[in-house]
């Protein structure tokens, strides 16, 4: 409780995201007024509550204008403790009229893989905007995206393809994933779905 209340204090938490990240991943974070964040990440795999995982992040968001730039650092263990790793990753964003494109850069130590440094370079198109005072903001974004960020904990480059909601404070964005596209396989096609809900905290 102690660690929560001084977490708590640092970022003068104004708001709350609630989100889920590829399917088997739930987190909570919370959003200062000075724009920094902390929050917590929780796998839901399909394995024994020792061999889940949870991770610690922490980090900054500084948006100006069509820019915006994150930088988060995280520590992720096994609840076994049979490995961890540790990284921090830097992500950039410009966006101008209903166009988007973003890198993310990731340094990644696991106690398994060792160190890799791992990318992503995603592209978004609004095909739908529009703004209400009842609902706030109302968009459908199609997207892309290819790196190599890992989902779980291996580095394989992927190639997304999806579509992102957004309504208020609610997003919601399935993609389609194909691994190793540079090899030509498609026996591990997926559908991935990620999705964040923000409220303010009074």
């Amino acid at each position: 409780m102690a660690l929560c209340a001084c977490l708590w204090t640092i970022v003068k938490a104004q708001s709350l995201e609630l989100g889920l990240r590829d399917n088997q991943y739930a987190h909570a974070s919370f959003i200062g007024k000075e724009r920094w964040l902390v929050g917590y990440e929780q796998s839901l795999l399909n394995v024994k509550a020792k061999e889940q995982s949870g991770r610690l992040f922490a980090g900054y968001i500084y948006e100006r204008s069509s820019w915006s730039v994150a930088g988060i650092a995280y520590g992720v263990t096994e609840y076994a403790c049979n490995w961890q790793a540790y990284g921090a990753v830097v992500k950039g964003e410009f966006t101008k009229k209903r166009l988007g494109i973003g890198v993310a850069l990731n340094a990644n130590y696991d106690t398994y893989f060792g160190f890799q440094m791992n990318y992503d370079i995603n592209v978004k198109y609004a095909i739908l905007q529009k703004y209400s005072s009842e609902h706030g903001k109302q968009q459908l974004d199609i997207c892309a995206s290819f790196g190599n960020l890992p989902e779980y904990r291996e580095n394989v480059r992927n190639l997304r393809v999806g579509v992102k909601f957004t309504s208020g404070n609610l997003w919601v964005q399935p993609d389609v994933c194909i691994p190793n596209i540079e090899k030509g396989s498609s026996k591990h096609i997926r559908m991935l779905c990620s999705l964040g809900w923000n409220f303010e905290i009074k």
